[in-house]
């Protein structure tokens, strides 16, 4: 391993230690979501309702029914690594008695809701050899599960990896300029968006007109939905919202809003970071929506749509908005 892998590393452990101090639980289980959906069990979702209703019970994320697996092996990254079981993601950012908050968090998972098969278990502290096999070999006694545990260590390990990176950059806050060499092998990037990444980079001006959205579009779902391109994602959706604040016209912005949202849930697969965003997009004022709703969401494919409702759903499902009081044109998608 290169001194400079050995120093991102570091750098990596130290932003995961210091996410206590600032309570950045939700920005801490994104990550792990993120992470897990790509070195461990692709089928997974985050779990959603509020502690009202019953909370997460203790799963910060968990897996959907797929048969994929079983029909469609190895036909693609997905493919390989959905998994039948039923998996549950839970996750920490507490600093102290780490065992004990993993026996807790356990109880709670495998006592109530859904039966479990496997639990995945992110911490931001490591843990010893000697007592992660305690664990697991007590879940399995106690609770009849899987239990794998990744420490600070394993996570700094594959979030320094050239693929995952754009997590650190999205959750640790660490600058994009860190990121590792593409490894010899990797998808080869198009020669237009390298172009355009070097132009977007070196321009000072900040974007404001729909001509710089169109021409930002490109590039930015070409790092939305190709895993070569996916660690410059975040530096995509910067630019987005750059131009989002300073967009000139409704119009330009409602677009704007659009592209950010379908980005970072479908490239980030984490809905959160926009959820403001989504409600701006749908109580757009009625003389705007009227001229420009429909052209927005025909701007975007009918797989964006999809996605874009999936988000939605999530928002209405955990109570954090309300279309009651908006009334759009209808929108048909063939």
């Amino acid at each position: 391993m290169s001194d400079d892998a050995v120093q991102l590393e570091r750098r990596i452990r130290f932003a995961l230690s210091i996410l206590g101090e600032s309570n950045s639980h939700h920005d801490f289980e994104a990550l792990c979501l993120g992470l897990a959906r790509r070195r461990i069990t692709s089928n997974l979702l985050p779990a959603a309702g509020p502690v009202s209703g019953g909370g997460d019970q203790g799963r910060d994320a968990e897996s959907h029914w797929s048969d994929i697996p079983r029909e469609l092996p190895g036909t693609s990254l997905f493919a390989s690594l959905a998994s039948t079981q039923r998996v549950v993601m839970a996750c920490t950012i507490q600093a102290t008695d780490i065992p004990g908050k993993i026996r807790k968090d356990l109880a709670s998972i495998c006592v109530q809701g859904t039966p479990v098969d496997r639990v995945i278990y992110f911490t931001v502290t490591a843990v010893p050899a000697g007592k992660r096999h305690d664990l697991i070999d007590e879940a399995a006694r106690t609770h009849q599960v899987e239990l794998e545990i990744w420490d600070a260590a394993a996570l700094a390990l594959h979030l320094a990896d050239y693929d995952l990176f754009y997590l650190a950059v999205q959750y640790l806050h660490l600058p994009s300029d860190l990121a590792p060499p593409r490894p010899d092998g990797a998808g080869h990037l198009p020669d237009w968006y390298t172009e355009a990444r070097r132009r977007w980079q070196a321009n000072d001006e900040p974007p404001r007109t729909l001509g710089d959205l169109v021409d930002l579009r490109g590039p930015l779902s070409h790092a939305t939905f190709h895993d070569e391109a996916r660690a410059d994602l975040p530096e995509w959706i910067s630019h987005a919202r750059a131009l989002l604040a300073a967009a000139a016209g409704k119009d330009t912005a409602l677009r704007a809003r659009y592209e950010i949202v379908v980005a970072t849930l479908r490239g980030l697969g984490d809905m959160r970071p926009t959820d403001q965003l989504a409600r701006d997009f749908f109580d757009t004022d009625k003389s705007v929506a009227d001229h420009s709703m429909s052209e927005t969401l025909a701007w975007g494919s009918s797989d964006h749509f999809r996605i874009f409702g999936f988000g939605v759903a999530r928002l209405w499902a955990g109570g954090l908005w309300s279309c009651r009081s908006w009334r759009g044109p209808e929108v048909r998608v063939q």
